[in-house]
């Protein structure tokens, strides 16, 4: 039975003789194989199992392993991926040309819940991250950056509030200060409406008290916005908004120190700047979103 949030996929063997049932990817990007696929490719007995796409027309996936993809017709595709025949060669490549991956830090959200909240919508968006439509579903958070490394640094935090497009994963607005209070909120929600006018999106977000506030809703309704939140504990339901913050501190904030507040808040207009007009995405054709979202314009037109 298909559980909400489950990806199915078909598995199919090589030629695609036979059918050992469905493949489930769950939320926690955990794979679940049928158990005769396993027992057939004896996949258990290898340390790790390699997975490639198939046919775009059927959407489905191969799972093998090295032992039996070096013997098969593909087995060109280990000389093209080297980085699929040997770990050790990749991180002696990486070593030589000073490649250092960041380790994902744990995410310590900045939330702060309300202890009694005006207003608590429901999860609409329901994880339906999917949008054909500009302007159509629009996801929001908060996050936390820190400056001043040295003693003599004044040390300090910066928020960052930013809002979402799910059609062309476009930054619509964002807007940085020392506080985590309404006026962050409300003003990035302020520049959404004045750069987008006319614009009545489902609006997510988490249960902060910001979003809850009497305030807050008002402004939603003025706009002619449906608002959504996440259910309590579910980051995973406003997931595109938590993955562009991974992408975002992996790519310009861990692993380097920025000293002061002006240099922490160039590096990130600079940054937002990188990903919307320069950053392209396989999500969105090999584009980047200002260039996506100009083409859903013209096709509108």
């Amino acid at each position: 039975m298909k559980e909400k949030g489950d990806v199915l996929m078909p598995q199919l063997n090589k030629g695609g003789k036979f059918v050992f049932g469905l493949s489930l990817i769950h939320d926690d990007l955990t794979v679940q194989f049928p158990t005769q696929a396993l027992e057939e490719y004896q996949v258990l007995n290898d340390d790790k199992i390699i997975i490639f796409t198939g046919s775009k027309v059927t959407g489905g996936f191969c799972v093998t392993t090295y032992p039996l993809l070096s013997k098969s017709k593909l087995s060109h595709i280990l000389h093209e991926c080297p980085q699929l025949e040997n770990d050790k060669r990749v991180l002696r490549i990486c070593r030589k040309k000073k490649i250092q991956s960041y380790i994902k830090h744990r995410y310590n959200c900045c939330t702060k819940p309300a202890s009694d909240p005006a207003y608590v919508a429901e999860n609409i968006l329901n994880r339906e991250f999917k949008s054909d439509m500009i302007n159509q579903k629009w996801v929001t958070d908060v996050s936390e950056f820190k400056y001043g490394v040295g003693e003599d640094d004044k040390k300090g935090k910066l928020y960052l509030s930013v809002i979402l497009d799910l059609c062309d994963r476009r930054p619509v607005a964002f807007v940085y200060s020392t506080r985590n209070d309404n006026p962050l909120v409300f003003d990035t929600f302020d520049k959404a409406v004045a750069t987008n006018p006319g614009a009545t999106p489902l609006l997510h977000s988490d249960r902060g008290y910001q979003y809850t506030s009497k305030a807050f809703r008002r402004r939603i309704l003025a706009a002619g916005m449906t608002q959504s939140m996440s259910r309590v504990a579910r980051c995973i339901d406003n997931g595109p908004m938590e993955g562009f913050w991974g992408l975002m501190k992996r790519e310009m904030y861990y692993g380097k120190k920025y000293k002061t507040k002006e240099e922490l808040m160039l590096a990130i207009e600079k940054y937002i700047d990188y990903y919307t007009n320069k950053r392209v995405q396989r999500n969105l054709g090999v584009l980047t979103p200002l260039e996506f979202h100009e083409q859903k314009l013209e096709n509108v037109a």
